[in-house]
C-alpha cells in the first residue's frame, strides 16, 4: 500500500477525537459563561430598579404610581395614585398605578426610557421596560397580596410590592407570562435570596401560557422543577 492510500492510524484518530472533545467542552463552557453573565446582568437590572424606587420614596415621600400628589410635580402626562402604599390593589387604580409607576420613575430621571403610563395590558417597551439580557422579557412593578397562593407554616401569604420579571400577556396589567426556565430561576434565586421558590424576598411560580410547571411539591416543601427545561417561571423580587 502506498503512502497516498493508507488510512488514519489509531494515534491520529485518537488525536482527532481528543480535539473534538475539547471543542465540545469549550462550547459548553462558553454557553455556561454566557448564561452566568446574563443572570448577573439581570440581577444588576433588578437592583438598579430597587434603588430607583427607594430614591423616589425619599425624594417624593411616596411610591411611584401610588403617589397622591404626582401632578404637583409633573403637570401633564401622569396621574395621582391613592397613596395607600400599594402599587395597584386589584381595583380601579390597577390600570393606572402599575403603568404610571414607570412613567413617574422616568419623569423623575431615576430610570432610563420613556413610558406611556397607560394601557390595557403590560407591553414591554411601551409602558414597562425591557430587560437587555433575556430576549422578550421585561419588568413590571405591582402589589401582589398572595403570590402564587404560597403561605408559610402559619398560613400567612407574602403581600408586598414586587418587581416582576416576565413576558407580555394579552390582558394582564403586569408581565405575567413565563420568562425563564426553572433552572435559571433557581440560580438567580440562589444568588439573591435563599434558593427556594415559595419563601423569602424572591418568589417564583408558573407563568401564564406555559406547557410545564416552574415548581413542584406543595407547601412548605415546594422546589424548582428541574425536570422541566422549558421556559416556565415568572419571578417576583420584593421591594419591602
Amino acid at each position: 500500500m502506498t503512502n497516498n492510500n493508507r488510512g488514519f492510524s489509531l494515534v491520529e484518530l485518537a488525536i482527532v477525537i481528543v480535539i473534538m472533545g475539547l471543542i465540545a467542552a469549550a462550547t459548553v463552557a462558553g454557553r455556561s459563561l454566557i448564561e452566568s453573565a446574563k443572570m448577573k446582568s439581570v440581577i444588576s437590572e433588578i437592583e438598579t430598579y430597587k434603588i430607583a424606587v427607594d430614591n423616589f420614596k425619599v425624594q417624593y415621600e411616596g411610591l411611584p404610581g401610588d403617589l397622591k400628589n404626582a401632578t404637583s410635580f409633573w403637570t401633564s402626562g401622569t396621574a395621582n395614585g391613592n397613596g395607600n402604599g400599594k402599587i395597584g390593589t386589584g381595583a380601579v387604580d390597577d390600570d393606572t398605578e402599575v403603568y404610571y409607576a414607570w412613567d413617574q420613575l422616568a419623569l423623575a430621571r431615576l430610570v432610563a426610557g420613556v413610558y406611556s403610563g397607560a394601557g390595557s395590558a403590560a407591553v414591554i417597551g411601551t409602558n414597562v421596560p425591557e430587560s437587555q439580557y433575556f430576549e422578550g422579557t421585561g419588568f413590571s412593578i405591582t402589589y401582589i397580596a398572595a403570590p402564587y397562593s404560597y403561605a408559610d407554616a402559619l398560613s400567612r401569604n407574602f403581600p408586598a410590592n414586587y418587581i416582576v420579571l416576565g413576558k407580555n400577556h394579552a390582558t394582564d396589567n403586569y408581565l405575567s407570562s413565563a420568562a425563564v426556565t426553572p433552572e435559571t430561576a433557581m440560580l438567580i434565586d440562589q444568588k439573591v435570596d435563599d434558593g427556594t421558590p415559595d419563601y423569602g424576598k424572591t418568589i417564583s411560580g408558573t407563568g401564564n401560557g406555559t406547557s410545564g410547571a416552574c415548581t413542584s411539591g406543595s407547601d412548605p416543601d415546594i422546589i424548582y422543577d428541574l425536570t422541566n427545561s422549558g421556559v416556565a417561571c415568572t419571578m417576583l423580587f420584593s421591594m419591602e
